[in-house]
C-alpha cells in the first residue's frame, strides 16, 4: 500500500494557490495606467509563479497522495467516506504505513474504523462531511431514520 501522487490533484491545487496568490497580492493594481502591455502578462506571471513556488513547498505533502483503495472508494456517492480493517490487517502494517494511511486518510477526509476480534468497532479517525451539489444521500433509504440515529 504505497502512497502516490495524484497528479491531477497536484496540479489543481496549484493552479488554485496560484490564482489565491494573485487575489491575495492584488493582482488587480496591473490596471494602472502606463501597463497596457503587461494587462495580461502580469496576472500570469503571478499565477505562474505562485503554482510552481505552491508545488514545490507542498511537492511532499500527504494532501496531494492517494491509495488506490482511496481512489476506489471515492468513485461512490456517499455523505460520509469510511474505510474499515480488521485489527490484524492494521497491525500487519509497519509503523511508517500506518502512519501514511492515518494521515492520507486524514487529509481525503476519509474516516477509519478499526474491527476488532470480538466484533467491537473502534473509530480511529472521522471523516468530513462530503457535500455535493445533488444534497444528502441518504434519505434515499427505506431505513434512513435508524442510519440518521446511529451516524448522529
Amino acid at each position: 500500500m504505497q502512497p502516490k501522487i495524484n497528479m491531477a490533484l497536484f496540479l489543481w491545487n496549484c493552479v488554485r494557490a496560484g490564482v489565491i496568490i494573485l487575489i491575495l497580492t492584488g493582482g488587480g493594481l496591473i490596471y494602472l495606467n502606463g501597463m497596457d502591455q503587461l494587462q495580461l502578462s502580469f496576472p500570469l506571471g503571478i499565477v505562474m509563479a505562485g503554482s510552481i513556488s505552491y508545488g514545490l513547498l507542498t511537492r511532499n505533502s500527504f494532501s496531494h497522495r492517494e491509495v488506490d483503495v482511496i481512489r476506489q472508494v471515492k468513485q461512490y456517492p456517499a455523505n460520509e467516506y469510511w474505510l474499515s480493517f480488521s485489527d490484524d490487517s492494521l497491525e500487519s502494517l509497519s509503523h511508517e504505513e500506518h502512519n501514511q494511511l492515518m494521515r492520507i486518510c486524514k487529509t481525503q477526509g476519509i474516516g477509519i474504523l478499526e474491527v476488532q476480534a470480538g466484533g467491537n468497532v473502534k473509530i480511529l479517525t472521522r471523516p468530513r462531511k462530503n457535500w455535493r451539489l445533488y444534497g444528502d444521500y441518504v434519505r434515499y433509504y427505506s431505513l434512513e431514520k435508524e442510519i440518521r440515529s446511529v451516524i448522529v
